[in-house]
């Protein structure tokens, strides 16, 4: 529901398929119709052969670490529509940078839960990195040490 890409559009398999993300990654094409383009293990960690890849097949949607995101240029990501950057923290400049170009995504969810459980959709406005709302059928709640809920901007621990 968040993607608007058509079918000519293909989709960039990052992730090794042993981590979970792989299976957004596999089954969105699979389920829309798209191509896979699959990075080797080289190509994971090399920009100059991301760069090739994305740029060759005119790859429109990726989700890649924010830590390898903040060593690409923009030239290196240009067909790109949407970037979804997970995985780890990300700041704030390299969400901006990407979104001049393509809709960046921010998401966040432990692998005890399978993918993604919160996304926040980046604007140029945003001044801190946010993991976004919940998706739908995924409940948070933040609480306290004895598990009651805390109030809004009061720190505590998520619970998913």
């Amino acid at each position: 529901q968040l993607f608007s890409l058509d079918c000519s559009s293909p989709i960039l398999g990052f992730m090794s398929y042993v981590f979970d993300p792989s299976v957004h990654e596999i089954f969105y094409c699979l389920c829309n119709g798209h191509k896979l383009i699959v990075a080797n293990d080289a190509t994971r960690k090399d920009v100059i052969l991301l760069d090739e890849l994305v740029n060759k097949y005119q790859v429109g949607l990726a989700h890649i670490p924010p830590s390898l995101a903040s060593m690409l240029t923009i030239d290196h990501l240009k067909p790109l529509k949407y970037l979804i950057l997970g995985g780890e923290s990300c700041n704030v400049s390299t969400m901006k940078r990407f979104s001049e170009f393509c809709q960046v995504l921010n998401v966040y969810g432990p692998t005890e839960n399978t993918i993604v459980s919160t996304i926040h959709s980046f604007s140029s406005g945003d001044r801190s990195t946010n993991i976004g709302k919940p998706l739908a059928n995924v409940q948070a709640f933040v609480v306290d040490v004895s598990f009651h809920l805390v109030p809004i901007g009061v720190p505590g621990e998520l619970l998913l």
